[in-house]
């Protein structure tokens, strides 16, 4: 399994949120073996609207805390 350093989000211009946010896409693209989401991203209280793969609807929040 791939080791995460939490600590290089952000590193290559976008905020630590945005790349932990893309990662968490990459993740719920990969479970469900699609190349990209087609759906209108960051709408409030998700991150994207809800998608339709194989007849099932899905969505998916994301936040990324640096302290609790």
């Amino acid at each position: 399994m791939q080791h995460i350093d939490w600590n290089n989000l952000g590193l290559k211009g976008g905020s630590k949120q945005k790349s932990f946010e893309d990662i968490c896409m990459f993740l719920c693209c990969r479970k469900l073996k699609i190349s990209k989401i087609n759906s209108y991203q960051n709408q409030p209280g998700i991150e994207t609207e809800p998608f339709e793969v194989n007849g099932k609807k899905y969505g998916f929040q994301a936040k990324f805390f640096e302290t609790l």
